[in-house]
């Protein structure tokens, strides 16, 4: 059997081009056949991760006609995952398997037990690593409306089976036959296939599938991602949506955020101040980087900028001995929330049991928040100094936020 194994070269150069540091690449083997090596798909998510900023380094162990049942049994597989060196290995079924039987009829519970027994080889080795099931598509047999419903049909099943594993492993999955199909449904003009009655994805639709797993494995959108092959032109940002729309906003349906560390937040500006919402499961601790030398651990916490700028604000997640971590970048430089004047005032006592002095130099509106970003009081302090009784609030977190007509302010209290 002639196996096509690749490991990929260093990404120094890669590294050096992007402005990458070496520590935070992250190493994603796939293993499959002829669906994920066909036009080097493994490069072409390097190359689509590496251009969006989360540096990437893509391997793969893969051979035409490989199945599951072939890959538990190869000792060469198995010598690579004992490296220990991977953050996300992806496994892609056989296409029969993923229809339900491999070549010999073998049911799906086979199958399950099969990536079961690869699944406690990578954690065996690589404990915090992260896997993705691959859900592949199948080929189209043409545009007419009995092909279309022949296609979904067999990609209910597909996507069917792919449940029942996900489920049943607990291991995520990558959506890439509901890529296609949401595309191929939409618009049969654009061919995904080598050829009709062709499993195997052409350039467009191993760029398709390379942009459906960026968004699965780093959680953000491939919107914005180059295509580095000139060779071939693909409609790249009408993948990038679709990917982006299929899987982002339905993380909970491909149980990426159900199994093991999952890292995100969200964010809203409101006035002066920012509040971040931390999306994470399954993690002991946390620490925010807002990108302008301060940090937090509060679980949901609101952040001041001082300048309108730039910044990339970082939350890191541990569970047990693993850490996870996403970046995103925030730019305030068109950004009317912020102001180089402030409203002046001083509360206190801070931390404070049921009363709080406010001490303010004008009339002024104000507005406590919890660390959610609920609004939990608000009213009027005239000029001078308040005494306000805030006993019917609950001990934690709050932002304390005071405003006239063109000025605003904030400050954290907290509360025993």
């Amino acid at each position: 059997m002639n196996k096509f194994l690749a490991v990929t070269m260093s990404l120094l150069l890669s590294v050096n081009t992007f402005g990458f540091n070496l520590n935070d690449t992250t190493h994603v083997l796939f293993i499959g056949n002829s669906i994920t090596y066909f036009n080097n798909f493994p490069q072409i998510f390097e190359d689509i991760s590496n251009s969006l900023g989360s540096a990437t380094e893509a391997s793969m162990f893969a051979y035409g006609g490989a199945y599951l049942e072939d890959h538990v049994v190869d000792t060469d597989l198995y010598a690579l995952i004992k490296t220990g060196y991977w953050d996300q290995v992806v496994i892609q079924p056989g296409a029969y398997e993923c229809g339900g039987e491999s070549v010999g009829g073998t049911p799906v519970e086979i199958t399950l037990s099969r990536i079961r027994i690869l699944a406690d080889s990578i954690y065996y080795y690589n404990p915090c690593c992260k896997i993705l099931l691959y859900e592949i598509s199948v080929g189209v047999t043409g545009t007419e409306t009995e092909d279309i419903v022949a296609y979904n049909n067999t990609m209910d099943l597909i996507r069917t089976n792919i449940e029942y594993f996900s489920d049943s492993a607990q291991i995520a999955f990558a959506p890439v036959g509901e890529s296609f199909r949401t595309s191929w449904n939409n618009d049969t003009e654009y061919f995904l296939w080598e050829g009709y009655i062709d499993i195997h994805p052409n350039y467009s639709g191993s760029y398709f599938a390379a942009c459906t797993f960026y968004d699965a494995i780093f959680h953000k959108e491939s919107f914005g991602a180059i295509n580095t092959n000139p060779f071939y032109l693909v409609d790249s940002e009408y993948f990038q949506t679709i990917s982006d729309t299929i899987v982002l906003n339905n993380i909970n349906d491909w149980n990426i955020n159900e199994f093991g560390q999952y890292c995100n937040f969200s964010y809203d500006l409101n006035d002066n101040f920012i509040i971040f919402e931390n999306h994470s499961n399954n993690f002991d601790s946390l620490i925010w980087d807002f990108g302008d030398g301060t940090f937090s651990t509060e679980i949901n916490p609101t952040h001041e900028y001082i300048l309108n700028d730039e910044y990339i604000v970082r939350l890191k997640t541990y569970f047990q001995t693993c850490t996870d971590s996403i970046s995103k970048e925030i730019n305030l430089n068109n950004s009317s929330i912020l102001s180089e004047t402030y409203l002046s005032f001083e509360l206190f006592p801070n931390p404070f049991t049921d009363v709080i002095r406010v001490y303010t130099n004008e009339n002024s509106k104000y507005f406590i928040f919890d660390s959610k970003g609920v609004l939990k009081l608000g009213g009027i302090l005239n000029s001078g100094i308040n005494n306000m009784n805030l006993s019917n609030l609950s001990p934690g977190v709050y932002v304390f936020v005071l405003k006239n007509q063109n000025l605003s302010s904030f400050k954290k209290i907290v509360k025993y």
